[in-house]
């Protein structure tokens, strides 16, 4: 795979997952400071909440053969907060407000 189409592959693997998390939920959050790449040797999107005190970082990650999510929790400093293993597409936004205490819907 060339540079290009390496780029060209987390950034719809990051688009996949902002659409499946929806952009409401993003809205709810704060979230900014989006990043796609190669995070735990599997491509993901790795983004910011803003609203939250006791999480800073969000990090999901595709797991292919499974098709599910690994998402990290991460603090200001990068520790691990919580890490979640099996998560499917329509379990994202629950997980979030669990994680953050954040509505991410009316």
């Amino acid at each position: 795979m060339t540079t290009q189409e390496t780029k060209d592959y987390f950034q719809t693997i990051a688009r996949t997952i902002q659409e499946q998390i929806g952009r409401q939920a993003f809205m709810f959050i704060g979230a900014c400071n989006f990043a796609c790449g190669t995070f735990n040797d599997g491509p993901g999107l790795r983004f910011k909440i803003k609203a939250s005190r006791t999480h800073k970082y969000c990090r999901v990650v595709l797991i292919e053969a499974t098709d599910t999510y690994t998402v990290t929790f991460l603090s200001v400093a990068g520790n691990v907060v919580s890490e979640h293993v099996g998560i499917y597409c329509d379990m994202l936004t629950d997980l979030i407000s669990t994680e953050t205490g954040l509505a991410v819907r009316f």
